[in-house]
């Protein structure tokens, strides 16, 4: 007796079971892996956002008491007076500056930012604690100190991975008259 094993079809359903399964599988783990990838970069995409939106606020804030100095007639110094080489916490609420021992490169609870009446502020009182941290810090070149001084807003925040993130923007911030 002679077996033809060109024409065996015992076991074919089986194989093909198995192998449609294993595709099955790849596929939906990858669909699963490209979903939290996805997810995960939207989390870092908006804090990104905020972290971005909170350092231009601040920016716009030390503008703002520039602006307001100079339509009051006060010359660039009354601005500037102080504020060199030093780093300050800025509230959108009160508006003005306020120094802080919050370093460049650190986290302290003087300049983390809480949420208040839909606003972050740093006023802690009856407001929700946020993950943000922010402060300026102004430093003159001596060469230019009378019509120039820089300005950087730095907010940094924590990952949900326990890493440091940050951003920086600087604006060089000149006497009108």
């Amino acid at each position: 007796m002679r077996i033809n094993f060109l024409n065996n079809k015992s076991g074919q359903t089986l194989i093909e079971l198995i192998v449609a399964g294993a595709v099955i599988l790849i596929s939906f783990s990858a669909f699963l892996s490209m979903t939290i990838a996805v997810y995960s970069g939207a989390a870092t995409s908006q804090d990104y956002v905020t972290a971005s939106n909170l350092a231009r606020e601040g920016l716009e804030l030390v503008r703002n008491i520039r602006d307001t100095n100079w339509l009051a007639g006060n010359d660039f110094s009354v601005f500037t007076n102080g504020l060199a080489d030093n780093t300050y916490k800025i509230d959108y609420l009160a508006g003005v500056l306020t120094t802080t021992t919050c370093s460049l490169n650190g986290y302290n609870s003087d300049c983390r930012l809480f949420v208040k009446d839909n606003f972050y502020s740093i006023d802690n009182t009856g407001t929700i604690l946020t993950k943000y941290y922010r402060r300026i810090h102004f430093t003159q070149v001596p060469e230019t100190a009378a019509y120039l001084i820089k300005a950087v807003s730095v907010v940094s925040w924590q990952t949900k991975k326990g890493g440091e993130e940050e951003v920086e923007l600087e604006v060089d911030f000149y006497d009108w008259y």
